[in-house]
């Protein structure tokens, strides 16, 4: 990563040097960004990285259990994942509409892409909250109507000041 771009060096050139990110596009940075901004080696001594599953559950929901549930998962013998490195999951905030939990591993060969592990990781996640009875909530939104011929100041249900309710 160099300023501001993140992906995999593919040309080095006197003047720039072509960063090609994971979806295919070519960034040209110049040569002078390496050395007057921080550059982000990902791969300079190991080419593995954490990866995170974010799922958010209802506030009534045993969130030690779905802890446990999210760590088994990410826990579970697939070929990508690091053998020997401990995943986590951890509460991460309080949401809108739920608890925010997120789950950690480590992606043996990022390079090859994370969406399919991830999403594999989640489907999984997201049968056994089924299971368990631990529910994912919605967004739940309250509309509040207001009446156009009021005050600004005014609650919906007050009638502006100067009028009758007969008239």
């Amino acid at each position: 990563t160099v300023g501001g771009f993140r992906g995999k060096v593919v040309e080095i050139n006197t003047r720039f040097t072509v960063v090609r990110s994971l979806d295919g596009i070519e960034n040209i940075v110049p040569n002078e960004a390496f050395v007057t901004s921080a550059v982000l080696n990902h791969s300079y001594t190991d080419e593995a990285n954490t990866q995170y599953v974010a799922v958010t559950i209802d506030f009534n929901a045993d969130v030690d259990r779905a802890l446990a549930v999210m760590l088994e998962e990410v826990s579970r013998d697939r070929p990508r994942i690091v053998k020997g490195r401990k995943p986590w999951a951890y509460v991460d905030s309080f949401g809108d509409s739920g608890i925010n939990l997120k789950a950690a591993f480590w992606l043996a060969d990022p390079v090859n892409g994370s969406v399919g592990i991830k999403t594999a990781i989640t489907l999984d996640i997201v049968r056994r909250f089924r299971e368990e009875g631990i529910r994912i909530p919605y967004n739940r939104l309250e509309v509040v109507m207001l009446d156009p011929h009021a005050d600004d100041d005014a609650p919906a249900n007050v009638q502006p000041k100067g009028s009758s309710a007969g008239v």
